[in-house]
């Protein structure tokens, strides 16, 4: 490796009824918005919207301004992405006018309307999600760098006993550089995480140790550093001086984000082994793309599941000198 130096929704059919709009579209529908009724169905999945204008003529202005905003959303690139479909939707999203009230029902007989919003909205959930764990491990690779210099060049490792027992995971460590030092400095660092005191101490893990995608609780993380050995080539870089990265710091994973089936309590000392038979082991699950990953540059790329096991193998070994291809 040459060095770099850079579904569905629930079954539900929901009613949003009486939703006044008296003077301004912008100041009243935050505010004012009721879910008036909600009733359960075996077969379709929907929603209904009525809007109470202030008069016949606010309510025809609404549909009017409702429906040149649809015109300008299906002439946009990120919306025919998300709903490929949007123009055979377009009269269907269209609101009716009935005096002074605007009404629309969309249900899995309208275009697929309903089915195609809850899957736009899933997407966008996930990325807003995928995006919000990208950048904590923006947070913990900066911390790792933050405490190079306390670790004699080092970056964090494991809190050991006298005699080298792993004690407290590095996200303990890393406290004090993630703004958690009065957290930190509850810790009894001479004792193992699940001490009487320490154990106490697993339910106070930080919002930064959450992943938006995850479901597991109960104070456990899905943020892991690779570790173990793939052949002669050691995995990721736990206490490792950055100068033992041969294979180049932005070609090598010090931590990633895991699926639950792998999360830990998050002050144990325990990681991600990775598995060279399964490199993808305890990875995939909370995208259906790939996963999040920070590099020992600090930088933090998505990784697709598509890329090749051998090229992921290189990524998480630190002197296996492989050649990526991807």
């Amino acid at each position: 490796m040459a060095t770099n130096p850079s579904g569905r929704m629930s079954s539900r059919q929901r009613s949003i009824d009486f939703i006044p709009m008296p003077g301004s579209i912008s100041t009243a529908v935050a505010p004012l918005l009721k879910i008036a009724n909600t009733s359960e169905t075996k077969s379709k999945l929907g929603l209904k919207v009525v809007v109470q204008a202030a008069d016949a003529g606010a309510a025809k202005t609404y549909q009017a301004a409702i429906n040149r905003g649809l015109d300008w959303a299906g002439g946009q690139k990120e919306v025919t992405t998300f709903l490929p479909k949007f123009a055979d939707m377009r009269a269907v999203l269209s609101p009716r006018v009935d005096g002074d009230r605007l009404s629309l029902a969309v249900d899995d007989s309208s275009a697929g309307v309903a089915t195609a919003l809850a899957t736009m909205m899933g997407k966008a959930r996930s990325s807003a999600g995928r995006t919000q764990s990208i950048n904590n491990l923006k947070q913990i690779a900066l911390a790792w760098h933050l405490t190079v210099d306390a670790n004699k060049g080092a970056f964090p490792s494991t809190i050991k006993s006298k005699d080298g027992k792993p004690l407290l995971s590095w996200r303990v460590a890393i406290l004090p550089y993630i703004e958690q030092d009065s957290l930190y400095k509850q810790f009894h660092l001479d004792e193992p995480w699940d001490s009487e005191h320490n154990k106490a101490l697993v339910e106070k893990m930080p919002a930064l140790y959450r992943s938006p995608a995850q479901m597991v609780g109960g104070g456990k993380t899905t943020y892991l550093a690779p570790t173990g050995m793939i052949g002669k080539a050691h995995v990721g870089a736990l206490g490792v001086k950055i100068q033992k990265i041969v294979d180049g710091t932005s070609n090598t994973i010090i931590v990633l984000e895991s699926n639950d089936e792998a999360a830990v309590e998050w002050t144990k000392p325990d990681d991600l082994t990775v598995d060279a038979t399964n490199p993808f082991k305890g990875l995939i699950g909370h995208y259906e793309q790939g996963f999040a990953a920070a590099f020992a540059d600090g930088s933090v790329r998505f990784i697709s599941r598509g890329v090749k096991p051998a090229s992921l193998i290189a990524y998480f070994t630190r002197d296996g000198r492989e050649v990526i291809s991807e």
